[in-house]
């Protein structure tokens, strides 16, 4: 027929396997096929398996999903929750710690790199990694199961090394950069562990997608010292290809807009114009940490032209129907002399080759542009009062 390739089931296993409904649909129907396997996995062998089940939130009317309800004859109970691409939120923890009668077993099911999602002062919680899941059906009788298993359990562990070589240690020989993750929902989770590092350092971090894009991001902050409202932020952000990146450095102000603290996240990025940039950037890098410079590339512009409106866009904000009396236009048509969202955030940009940066190398980039800005803001600050008279 023209196609002399063998037939393999990769492809479309990556494209369902990336979808978490369907990997919790996949383990009802080899729990169908099959339930014994459950006793090596959660202690007992179900006869009842139901998925999405509803359970109601304490003190209100809402309520949460189960991704896995399992029943046995005897009363045993467990739960569990399956991750693959989304972040297994601390918040989502509690309902169910709060919701779920402490009868009831709980398990996280995820890829190898989450197990620290579960907070380890928890004793309800166990993590099964989702390899270890669909291993049990592989040495089924049921040859059914043991087939579609296999299949699922290669694709889940080919994954799960492709991860780990991205955050394997520098020199190590399975290290792998982050252009080998090639699917948009393993980018979202080596997102999450870079965060997870820099929070272990004390640094706070989140790990987001792109609106409408929905590409995976890491935002990290620092506080400006005497600037209560005012943080040093660096991102990194994915890029479509998967191959290249973009590094964002500048200033942030997470407090709700108004006049106030339009001016004073605009005078903050004023009066550091002039570190904001990507060659002042690369030199400080260069002299200080020549390995994250190679990973950088000048050849995007790292600041845009500012717009004649900026100024009354401070003053006014942009128009909406909380604020009638704004400016016409928005950040896309109107800017300042630096890139961002909204009228408190102003960075510049600089590209990231992924071809050649690992987590590591993220988690050490953001790390060393947080405190490039620090001491930036810092020589301001010590200039700054040199050059004022004693009185």
């Amino acid at each position: 027929m023209g196609n002399t390739q063998p037939w393999t089931t990769t492809r479309g296993m990556e494209r369902l396997l990336s979808r978490e409904l369907s990997v919790s649909d996949l383990v009802q129907v080899l729990t169908d096929l099959d339930p014994s396997p459950w006793r090596t996995l959660i202690g007992f062998e179900p006869t009842c398996v139901e998925r999405e089940v509803p359970f109601k939130v304490s003190r209100s009317n809402r309520r949460s999903i189960a991704d896995l309800l399992l029943e046995d004859s005897a009363g045993n109970r467990a739960v569990v929750e399956v991750k693959v691409g989304h972040s297994f939120a601390e918040d989502q923890q509690k309902l169910y710690e709060l919701n779920v009668p402490e009868t009831t077993h709980l398990f996280l099911s995820a890829l190898a790199i989450d197990a620290d999602a579960i907070d380890a002062n928890s004793d309800r919680w166990a993590f099964l990694p989702l390899t270890n899941t669909f291993e049990a059906w592989t040495r089924s009788s049921n040859a059914t199961a043991a087939t579609l298993a296999s299949e699922v359990h290669d694709t889940l562990q080919r994954w799960d090394t492709l991860v780990s070589g991205v955050f394997a240690a520098p020199g190590s020989p399975s290290v792998q950069p982050l252009s080998t993750l090639t699917q948009k929902f393993l980018a979202m989770v080596a997102s999450r562990r870079i965060a997870a590092v820099l929070r272990e350092r004390d640094i706070y971090a989140l790990a987001e997608v792109t609106s409408g894009g929905g590409l995976a991001v890491v935002q990290a902050w620092a506080n400006v010292p005497g600037e209560p409202k005012g943080y040093f932020m660096a991102d990194v952000r994915w890029r479509e290809s998967r191959n290249t990146g973009e590094l964002r450095f500048g200033i942030d102000f997470e407090v709700p807009e108004d006049r106030d603290t339009r001016k004073a996240a605009y005078a903050l990025a004023q009066r550091l114009d002039l570190a904001l940039t990507a060659d002042k950037l690369f030199t400080h890098l260069e002299d200080a940490h020549p390995h994250l410079t190679g990973l950088l590339t000048r050849n995007t512009k790292d600041r845009p032209a500012e717009h004649a409106l900026w100024p009354e866009v401070v003053e006014l904000g942009f128009k909406s129907a909380d604020n009638p009396g704004g400016v016409n236009g928005s950040r896309t048509t109107i800017k300042p002399s630096f890139y961002g969202d909204r009228t408190l955030r102003y960075q510049a940009i600089a590209g990231v080759d992924f071809t050649t940066a690992t987590g590591a190398d993220l988690v050490a980039l953001i790390e060393q542009v947080l405190a490039y800005l620090r001491a930036a803001e810092s020589a301001l600050t010590r200039q700054q009062t040199q050059s004022t008279p004693d009185r």
